[in-house]
Formats: C-alpha cells, sequence, structure tokens
C-alpha cells in the first residue's frame, strides 16, 4: 500500500536518471554502501513494478516532446567497470531494463584508473596487515598532513581527495607509483572493447565520458575539447552510436561549465548528464541534465526518495 501511495506522488512529465558506478558481486565489508548484485536487484525489482524504466537516449527524447510516461526513470553507470557488463547486465536482463553506460575510454585497454589503483594498493597493504607500512611517497606534497591510518575507509578517503583534482597524467602516474612503491600490481577492472561490444549487443546504451576522466573545469580549452570529443571517436570506432556524454564529477560551477556544454555541443552529442541531484523537466537544459545517487538499502526509503526527486527541480 506505501509503495502504490508513493507512485501517485511521483511528478508527471519529469525524468529521474540513477547513477551508479561499480555492481559488485558481493558487499563490501570495507564500504558497506558500495552497490552489490542483491541491493541491485531489488532496486532493478521496484524500478519495474512501480516506474517506467526507459533508455536514457529515448527518455530524453520523449522528455522534450512532453511524451514522457508517469514515473519515467533511466539507469546509468559511469566509468564503465567490468563488473556491470559481468553482475549488473544479468539483472537488468532479468527485469526488462536498459541501462546507458558512460566510458572513460583511456582506461579501456587494461588499465586501472587511478583511483582504483589507490583503493586496491591500499586494501592489499591491510590484507597483509602492513597499512602502517604503506610508502607514501609518491604523494610529495598532496600528502595530507595526518593519515588515518587505524581507519582504512578514511585512509583511501584521504588520499583520493588530495590527489583528485591535479592534472590527469600526474594523477595516474601518483597512483602507479604508489602501487609500485608497494610492490602491488593493479589488475584491470574496466571494460575493453570486446567486452563493450558486448554491452552493445545485449541491448544496451553506450556513452561517452572523456578519455582520461579529467575534470574538465581544470582544463585549458583545447584539452578539454579533445578530451570530450576523442572519447566520442573512440567509443564511435566501434560501430556503435554514442549519443550521450557525462561530465567526470559532475557538479555543475564546480567540475564543469558553459564552455564544457557548449564543447559537448560541439562534438555532436544529443545530451549530456552532470551529477547535480534532482529530476528533469521539459526546459532543463539537455547538456545539463540532473541524476541521482541511490545509495539507500531500504527499499522503501528508496522509492520515496525517488517520489520526492521526481519533483526535485534544484
Amino acid at each position: 500500500m506505501l509503495h502504490w501511495m508513493l507512485k501517485q506522488l511521483t511528478a508527471a512529465n519529469r525524468l529521474t536518471i540513477l547513477i551508479y558506478h561499480q555492481v559488485l558481486a558481493e558487499p563490501d565489508p570495507l564500504f558497506p554502501g558500495q552497490m552489490h548484485a542483491a541491493r541491485f536487484a531489488q532496486h532493478m525489482a521496484l524500478l519495474q513494478r512501480y516506474f517506467s524504466p526507459l533508455p536514457l537516449s529515448e527518455a530524453v527524447q520523449r522528455l522534450q516532446q512532453h511524451r514522457l510516461p508517469r514515473a519515467a526513470v533511466a539507469v546509468t553507470f559511469d566509468d564503465g567497470y567490468a563488473n556491470n557488463l559481468d553482475v549488473a547486465l544479468p539483472i537488468l536482463q532479468q527485469y526488462g531494463i536498459t541501462a546507458t553506460c558512460f566510458i572513460a575510454t583511456g582506461f579501456s585497454d587494461g588499465q586501472s584508473m587511478w583511483n582504483d589503483i589507490i583503493s586496491d594498493t591500499v586494501r592489499h597493504a591491510t590484507a597483509s596487515a602492513k597499512t602502517a607500512a604503506l610508502n607514501f611517497t609518491a604523494f610529495g606534497r598532496q600528502l595530507p598532513p595526518a593519515l588515518p591510518l587505524q581507519d582504512v575507509a578514511q585512509l583511501i578517503q584521504a588520499l583520493l581527495m588530495a590527489v583528485k583534482y591535479l592534472p590527469p597524467a600526474q594523477r595516474l602516474a601518483i597512483a602507479q607509483t604508489f602501487a609500485a612503491d608497494n610492490a602491488f600490481s593493479p589488475q584491470p577492472v574496466m571494460m575493453q572493447p570486446v567486452q563493450l561490444l558486448r554491452w552493445h549487443q545485449a541491448g544496451m546504451e553506450l556513452g561517452a565520458h572523456t578519455v582520461n576522466h579529467p575534470i574538465l573545469a581544470t582544463l585549458d580549452d583545447n584539452t578539454a575539447a579533445t578530451e570530450i570529443s576523442q572519447s566520442k571517436q573512440q567509443l564511435s570506432a566501434l560501430g556503435v552510436p554514442v549519443n550521450g556524454f557525462a561530465y567526470p564529477n559532475g557538479r555543475f560551477g564546480k567540475d564543469f561549465g558553459q564552455r564544457d556544454m557548449a564543447l559537448v555541443q560541439q562534438a555532436g552529442f544529443d545530451f549530456a548528464v552532470s551529477t547535480n541531484s534532482g529530476s528533469n523537466g521539459a526546459q532543463q537544459d539537455k547538456f545539463a541534465l540532473r541524476r541521482f545517487t541511490p545509495w539507500d538499502t531500504s527499499m522503501l526509503k528508496f522509492h520515496a526518495r525517488l517520489a520526492l526527486q521526481s519533483r526535485r527541480t534544484t
């Protein structure tokens, strides 16, 4: 009854876009909020029963035409993790939901992203009971003054934030040196071209997410334009349609701005998504669509937040 009542609260002709990243096979004891298969299946079951899931490209088109069904929702993933294919895809297929995966193309050749290298290096040391002996020399002046060595989750977050806004090449170099200094060899966790094609052939959508996942606002005009256009070109070379773009980190005014929105249009994308929270009405700029990150473990709370998000515009 409560779920039915919440469905009635959903606003008409508004689009809610959900953001996911990894979907792990099992819960992560270090980060219990991380999405995993069982919880993701609960989310998709709820969407199938009480909402109107649509492929994102279709949903954006119908939004602008004022033809959205009530409780319209689209599912997206950022970055391009292999577990989107191996773990999430069977669940999506079970519930008949089409999702869009935004790919940072520079990591689709067997590399790992800088944040995963740092996180996994710390995890490796933790597994060996050597956290206090970690070598942080690679961080240089970027190293936070007081590291929470007794709390692994906080330590990882502190290290990630220390380098997040650095130039992409410097950020990746620090991560790779940190791993090497601690005798850790990162394993690739991103989808490679053959896996991207399998995702597409399963009826899912692909979008671009830059090449190296930089914070666009920190880049000069030429570099930002190259990051945006090359990511589209590299995905299009697989022979798949690439209609949408996702801004890395994604907060308007901090991580990207009007310049970047113009560059996305110039690169030939049809729409772009941010991480600014809220739903989207027909008047929303289609190159700054809002999205919502669903961390809820309670399905009733998840449903309530979705219903409220459908009415939120700022």
